[in-house]
């Protein structure tokens, strides 16, 4: 009997069993954490809506029937506060499509009810990009905030309007750029621009032109301390910068953020090379050329093909400073002597010296420069300023380029009068004791520089075993003697 009457209590204590069970293993599961609402989801509730008795969905807002574009934006001019408000709402659901209700919505950022506004703000906001007329009249928003910033605050229309902002994305930079003239706006509009990446169209150009204008220094600069946070994607505003002649500090600051991007802003530059205007060609040319001998030179020498087009440049100057730039390559040699070498037949003097110095300076091997430089004079094809520039390295190498001297003999026989002047003094340069006095006196007949009848005293001064002497009588140009200018007594 004990038996069963234990028998019968576990039975009626197994479903008691049961049930503690199942309840502990709830508690050992995890909790599912309930999501939280955010405002990026078009029907979702925000905090700031929570507080301020507004959400995004249609709680508190009469909902009727379906209405078109035209309807929901003619509501917005109702004398209802709850019909404007919803009007607001509705065009917020339709998102982009309302994109031509943009600028009805910003009138309502100045409404007299709070509500309305914000609902106005949000409804910018998911309609993005499009919604760029709307843009003045948000940066205005940023200061509606009793003299406290609370723009950071998504339960205000000031912080919703920053949300909108954002969203709208690039397209918002020219309209906050136009308010950097109001210092409190301008602190609050450039906190914005630094979370949007600025986009080179023609429009933010404008703005940034507009900028440069006498009198808006401060608000330049400005401008141009949230630039240069964007790295690569603000080089072209940054050379627009670079090129304010007007406003040296303005330029300096510019070529400084462009070194601080560095190797980033290399590809940008490069394509400045071939815009339209002179003086932003010059600007990027400039600051490659800096960017190479100050921070990466082997960023700029992947670009050695845009400089090289850029010694075709119209503009002087521009080729001057691709010259330049090729010049500070001093590790990339071999990549850059190519283009100088054709620089070297530049029609500007200038540039032609230019590029002389710089593969003077480039050359670790001066044999090798001497044995290209006449392969450059036995060429055909090539310019008689480049034959020029030939012989002028020739001349400095000195007797490093000995072995140049027949290419030199021929160049002195050259139809051009430059090149048969510089090969001459080429051979001066290059002579040495072993060298035969008959070298320098044939090239110096040929050239004309010294008369027939001086070769006897040539000789008289060079059979001392001491080697030639340049000769001692020139003549000036055109072949004609100094005349003596007798003194009276």
């Amino acid at each position: 009997m004990a038996e069963r009457s234990r028998n019968k209590k576990s039975k009626d204590e197994e479903p008691e069993r049961k049930k503690r069970r199942s309840r502990s293993a709830e508690n050992d599961r995890p909790k599912k954490r309930r999501k939280r609402p955010t405002l990026d989801s078009e029907d979702s509730t925000s905090a700031g809506d929570l507080n301020s008795g507004v959400d995004s969905t249609s709680e508190g807002v009469e909902e009727g029937p379906t209405l078109s574009l035209a309807e929901l934006t003619k509501d917005l001019g109702s004398s209802s506060a709850k019909k404007r408000e919803a009007a607001a709402h509705g065009l917020g659901r339709l998102g982009p499509k309302a994109k031509r209700a943009s600028s009805a919505l910003a009138k309502l950022l100045e409404d007299d009810e709070e509500r309305v506004r914000l609902r106005a703000a949000r409804a910018i906001g998911k309609i993005g990009p499009g919604a760029v007329a709307a843009v003045p009249a948000l940066a205005l928003c940023l200061k509606q905030t009793g003299g406290k910033d609370k723009s950071r605050d998504e339960t205000t229309v000031a912080g919703v309007a920053v949300r909108a902002l954002k969203r709208i994305g690039a397209a918002a930079w020219p309209g906050l750029l136009a308010v950097f003239d109001d210092k409190d706006l301008r602190r609050r509009a450039g906190r914005v621009l630094r979370s949007i990446e600025p986009k080179a169209d023609e429009a933010t150009h404008e703005a940034i032109e507009e900028l440069l204008d006498v009198g808006r220094e401060e608000a330049a600069e400005a401008a141009l301390a949230v630039l240069s946070r964007h790295g690569a994607a603000a080089v072209p505003f940054l050379l627009r910068f670079a090129t304010a002649d007007d406003a040296p500090e303005l330029q300096d600051q510019a070529e400084d953020a462009l070194e601080s991007i560095g190797k980033d802003a290399v590809p940008g530059l490069a394509s400045a090379l071939e815009d339209e205007d002179v003086d932003l060609r010059l600007s990027a040319a400039r600051n490659l050329c800096r960017i190479a001998r100050e921070v990466s030179q082997r960023a700029v020498a992947r670009v050695c093909s845009r400089l090289e087009d850029a010694l075709d440049d119209e503009d002087v100057g521009v080729r001057l400073q691709a010259v330049d730039a090729l010049a500070a390559l001093t590790e990339y040699a071999s990549r850059a002597e190519p283009s100088l070498v054709i620089a070297m037949g530049d029609t500007d003097s200038r540039v032609g010296l230019a590029a002389v110095m710089a593969l003077l300076d480039l050359a670790e091997d001066k044999q090798g420069l001497a044995q290209r430089m006449t392969k450059v004079l036995e060429g055909r094809r090539e310019s008689e300023f480049t034959r020029v520039g030939a012989c002028m390295i020739l001349m400095h190498l000195g007797p490093a380029s000995k072995e140049s001297v027949p290419a030199l003999l021929k160049a002195v026989e050259d139809p051009s009068t430059e090149v048969r002047e510089y090969a001459h003094l080429a051979l001066q340069a290059i002579r040495t004791p072993s060298m035969r006095v008959s070298v320098i006196r044939t090239a110096s007949l040929r050239l004309k520089v010294v008369d027939e009848d001086d070769e006897e005293a040539d000789d008289e001064e060079s059979s001392d075993g001491r080697g030639p002497v340049a000769p001692r009588k020139r003549r000036r140009a055109g072949g004609i003697r100094p005349r003596r200018v007798r003194r009276r007594r």
